[in-house]
């Protein structure tokens, strides 16, 4: 009577260390988020500014915390970046573009103060470039017709980013700067177009595009 009476008892334990052990053992889930981010973008190259005083950016991307804290954090990312500036062309209002699309990895590492966190920003980008023009024509109606030109130039390369970021809350404000000099080069029907009129320059040449960023963004915590 006493074996039968001790047994729903020694059953119960065994469970409930058992149920313990397998709690205790499972993995934690990493934190995962999403950045939305959209800013300016001045270049520092002398030739780059004199073109392309001021763009703009945007860019998006998924982040996973390295650590359970939440403090080292990897984001992979995708953003476009555009510089122009209006010029006055032979057929109407013309507009020079500088677009880049881009992709790459971030580090980011958070200090926390109250409800103030400071991120160092450390990145790595792969960029591809081109520069056209497109201009409004004047067709003599009340309406205008918008014609893109060809492509002048292309170039890609890669390019180092370091930076701060300032979040309270999901809000943040972002200071970088993004080292880009790709090797730039002419398209083929500029070429051709220039050898068809005796001009035989230089196809090829490395230009700094370097910018200093400012973005504001938002930080989507999703778990």
């Amino acid at each position: 009577m006493i074996c039968f009476s001790l047994a729903p008892v020694l059953h119960a334990q065994t469970d409930s260390t058992d149920f313990d052990d397998d709690y205790s053992l499972g993995p934690a889930p990493l934190p995962l988020g999403m950045d939305f981010e959209f800013g300016m973008s001045v270049p520092t190259g002398k030739e780059a500014f004199n073109l392309y005083p001021l763009g703009a950016q945007f860019e998006l991307g998924p982040k996973v915390g390295m650590l359970t804290s939440q403090r080292l954090w990897l984001k992979l990312l995708g953003g476009v970046r555009w510089l122009g500036q209006n010029m006055d062309g032979f057929n109407g209002n013309e507009m020079q573009h500088f677009l880049s699309w881009y992709s790459g990895a971030e580090f980011t590492y958070q200090f926390q103060k109250n409800n103030l966190f400071l991120y160092p920003i450390l990145r790595i980008n792969y960029n591809w470039s081109r520069n056209f023009s497109s201009y409004t024509e004047d067709a003599g109606t009340d309406y205008s017709n918008t014609t893109y030109s060809y492509t002048y130039i292309r170039g890609k390369d890669w390019s180092p980013e370091l930076g701060l970021r300032l979040q309270i809350r999901t809000g943040y404000l972002k200071l970088s700067y993004n080292l880009y000099r790709p090797e730039l080069r002419l398209s083929d029907r500029v070429i051709n177009d220039d050898h068809m009129a005796g001009y035989h320059g230089i196809e090829r040449q490395r230009i700094n595009f370097s910018t200093i960023n400012i973005g504001i963004g938002y930080d989507l915590f999703i778990q």
